[in-house]
């Protein structure tokens, strides 16, 4: 194993972010109502989770997506990936109305939104429309019922009953090319097998 691998997946992203100085977000003096520029780039990592009080976070949360969804405009569209959203714990923020906003019309400016969070009923209704990739973890009995409806089973598969049964590590997953869901199985990382 590599010093660096041992280090983490957050010290590997602010590694990321320290190879590209210029990706930080620089302060506009002369326009104070651009004072704060979000611009597609490398590398931008930017955490709440050191901010301490949770509603800190969900303001400093909100005030970055409702940035980014009004610069993402001036980018103009793409059909390559310009940045990733990646929204952990994502129950804080999921019914804030930006979000599925971004989801919706983001992906023609080169947004990508990730989001996860450990129930689906925290999310808006068009959040979960508009999400192209799905995974599903096991989930339990009545909201399995709910995300086996998200999906597209195989012919005499009840994904419901199947949800229910998944091992730590397995998910069901659906892109919107795939016409039917797979199930796939995450193994841990050996010595020597780290990218």
């Amino acid at each position: 194993m590599t010093p660096h691998a041992a280090a983490g997946p957050r010290a590997r992203a602010e590694r990321v972010g320290a190879r590209s100085p210029g990706r930080r977000q620089q302060p506009n003096e002369d326009r104070p109502n651009q004072r704060w520029r979000i611009s597609p780039g490398p590398a931008l990592l930017s955490t709440v989770h050191d901010l301490g009080l949770d509603t800190l976070q969900i303001a400093a949360g909100a005030f970055l997506m409702r940035r980014l969804y009004k610069e993402m405009f001036a980018w103009g569209e793409t059909s390559s990936l310009r940045l990733a959203l990646v929204l952990d714990e994502a129950h804080r923020l999921a019914r804030d109305m930006t979000l599925p906003k971004l989801m919706k019309e983001g992906r023609k400016f080169g947004i990508l939104v990730i989001v996860a969070s450990q129930g689906l009923a925290d999310f808006h209704p068009d959040v979960v429309g508009n999400a192209g990739t799905k995974v599903v973890f096991r989930t339990n009995f009545p909201m399995s019922k709910k995300v086996a409806g998200y999906l597209r089973a195989s012919r005499g598969v009840d994904l419901a009953a199947v949800v229910e049964q998944l091992e730590v590590g397995e998910a069901y997953v659906q892109t919107p090319e795939m016409s039917t869901a797979s199930r796939v199985r995450m193994y841990p990382l050996t010595a020597g097998s780290e990218g």
